[in-house]
């Protein structure tokens, strides 16, 4: 876009630029294809751990309202980063028995036990309300926060306070509905959805009569 741009500058001419959804894509797995680059290491499905290895990490079932068929379970991400973070969720948990075991005090005993510290943890995060519980581990300085389903996202107060989504009228009628805003803001340009989506042909009047000057008979024709 930036050499488009340049190139418009220098030139006064317009450019064709295209991007395929894999090559934007490829862009998010660069550890991936840096593994097998310079390590000659094929990555290997990891789930929900942590890709630098600390422990716990996971995603965790809490208080649910119903079945997952109608987006009622509840999950909470948690990830630890160091010893002191695991010694803050020990005591948010009471200091269970099972956590006091020396060998889980050091991230690489935490890593080898990882299997049965999820048990216990999914065993004990089951009993709270997700945004119950996310206050709470955050309150301890430990990385958590609720997985929300798209229809939660909307109320979530920190989404909000954001101003993530705008409301929009459709070109029909239609709405309101909420459209995500640019996440990028600036000190002294505004930022926002300017218009919703447009429809097949909505702008053909203002563009092809206002804009070009095109006459009755040849916008017919067109």
């Amino acid at each position: 876009v930036m050499m488009a741009i340049w190139h418009r500058d220098q030139t006064g001419e317009g450019q064709k630029v295209e991007i395929g959804q894999a090559e934007n894509a490829s862009a998010m797995l660069a550890q991936a294809f840096m593994e097998y680059a310079i390590n000659g290491v094929v990555p290997e499905r990891r789930g929900n751990r942590s890709l630098y290895d600390f422990a716990p990490t996971g995603v965790y079932p809490c208080r649910s309202n119903g079945s997952a068929a109608e987006n009622e379970d509840r999950w909470i991400s948690i990830s630890i980063l160091s010893d002191r973070q695991w010694k803050a969720l020990c005591e948010v948990m009471g200091n269970p028995k099972w956590a006091t075991d020396p060998a889980l005090s050091t991230n690489d005993g935490r890593l080898a036990a990882h299997d049965e510290i999820d048990a216990h943890l999914a065993e004990w995060t089951a009993g709270f309300d997700d945004y119950e519980l996310f206050h709470r581990l955050q309150a301890a300085g430990i990385a958590a926060g609720p997985v929300l389903e798209s229809s939660r996202v909307f109320d979530d107060a920190h989404v909000q306070a954001r101003d993530l989504y705008q409301p929009q009228m459709l070109f029909d009628g239609s709405g309101p509905f909420r459209f995500n805003t640019p996440f990028i803001r600036f000190s002294e340009t505004p930022t926002g959805v300017r218009q919703p989506p447009v429809a097949l042909g909505e702008h053909n009047e203002y563009v092809y009569r206002e804009l070009l000057g095109v006459d009755d008979a040849e916008y017919d024709r067109l």
